[in-house]
Parts: structure tokens; sequence; C-alpha cells
């Protein structure tokens, strides 16, 4: 027969685990946010994971860029073309220096990110 020790020890031990289990899933839901955007932005200086895209108004295609301002938002730093189709995209990029979006005319989009 097991004791009240080996019971209260197993416990402990399945709350670590699905603390664990929890804290592995919430890596998977983006914290932050960037909001609606529909101007040049610097969404976030240094390393960020963009973890999804969501476009209100398709408009031209705009432009996702690895640059630590708006001004190295440049062709040689585009990363991902943000689509006009209206909707949510899952993805999962990596920008070393920073994420600044450039929108195509008319188009509206948020971003879904995470600092690790």
């Amino acid at each position: 027969m097991a004791s009240l020790n080996d019971i209260l020890t197993s416990v402990q031990q399945a709350v670590q685990a699905f603390n664990g289990f929890t804290s592995e899933l919430a890596k998977q839901s983006p914290p932050l946010t960037s909001g609606q955007l529909d101007d040049d932005a610097l969404i976030q200086t240094g390393f960020v994971r963009v973890l999804g895209v969501s476009v209100y108004a398709g408009g031209a295609v705009g432009a996702l860029h690895d640059a630590a301002t708006l001004a190295l938002a440049v062709s040689g730093t585009e990363i991902y073309q943000v689509p006009t189709t209206e909707g949510y995209i899952a993805t999962n990029m990596v920008f070393k220096d920073g994420l600044v979006y450039v929108p195509g005319a008319g188009q509206i989009a948020a971003f879904f990110y995470a600092r690790t």
C-alpha cells in the first residue's frame, strides 16, 4: 500500500509535468500583436519570431523586412511578402534585427509575434 508521502510525491510530479506541458503550449500562442497597421511601421527591434499574419484589407502586396529601422527596410532585407488575400496565415518566421512592415497600397494587416 502506498504511503501518504508517496501519493504526495506522485501528485507533485504530475503538477510539474502539467505545468511544463502548459508552458510549451503557451509558446505556440503569440503573446504580442502589432495591432492593425496601414502605414510603414517598425513593429519591434531585435530578435522576433512572427507566428501569424492577419490581412484585414488586401490592397496591394506588402512586405515584412528584417530591419532595425524604417530606413533599412529595403529590397535586400525583405523576408516575406504579405499577401492580398484577407484572412489569417499561420507562420513561423525569424527576424534577427527587427520587424518592419511596409504595406502595399490600401493594405491593412496585423502581425502576431513573440520575443524569445
